[in-house]
């Protein structure tokens, strides 16, 4: 503002502004995954987890169990964008409630405040069962039982994606939009998150293509 608007601005305050920020963000991850150690277990389900994912990804009857559990309509497990973009839906509940720690519905998300130790309290229930159906269990209680989707499945296709993204009028329904945020991170920020490091709990769920 400062460069283009020399004679209007004297200077620029943002809240929560990224400085010197790479284009690929592998440790977003790992200091999420050192936020879950917290609470004993969380984090060695959250791992659990995620490799049952990626098993039940290389089945038919894998995906209709990932579908049934996670309320995710028919996509490509043979198209690499789709299953990077279920994996980024499937990591959503875990690093939101993590990244927004207890912050208050209204001041920045749209959604009931949740808390690390709430999740994991969830995520090492042993009595709910295996890790997978409790990371099930977690997305189920942060996207509110899917009340919005009204019985109908999620869409976590790439293409649904970029749809979504393609949507040029704003308004409280389009919140998870992310447009803004999505054009900016590919102009001038970058810091995608990349789960190539070993050091986090979701393996490699999500490339940096």
């Amino acid at each position: 503002m400062r460069l283009k608007f020399p004679h209007l601005v004297a200077g620029a305050v943002a809240h929560s502004a990224p400085l010197a920020m790479p284009t690929f963000a592998p440790d977003y991850l790992i200091g999420a995954g050192e936020d879950i150690r917290v609470v004993p277990g969380c984090y060695e389900t959250v791992s659990a987890a995620f490799d049952k994912v990626r098993e039940n990804l290389k089945t038919d009857s894998g995906v209709k169990s990932l579908q049934s559990l996670f309320r995710v309509c028919d996509f490509d497990q043979t198209n690499k964008r789709d299953v990077d973009n279920l994996m980024m839906d499937l990591v959503a509940p875990i690093v939101s409630t993590i990244q927004f720690n207890n912050v208050r519905p209204g001041s920045l998300m749209v959604i009931p405040n949740h808390t690390i130790s709430s999740m994991c309290n969830v995520l090492a229930d042993k009595t709910t069962g295996l890790p997978l159906q409790r990371l099930a269990e977690w997305a189920r209680i942060y996207n509110q039982n899917y009340t919005a989707q009204k019985d109908q499945c999620r869409n976590s296709t790439f293409a649904s994606l970029v749809s979504t993204g393609s949507v040029i009028n704003y308004g409280n329904d389009d919140a998870f939009s992310i447009r803004q945020w999505r054009y900016q991170q590919c102009t001038q920020i970058g810091m995608f998150v990349a789960a190539t490091s070993d050091r986090q709990p979701i393996g490699n769920a999500v490339s940096e293509e």
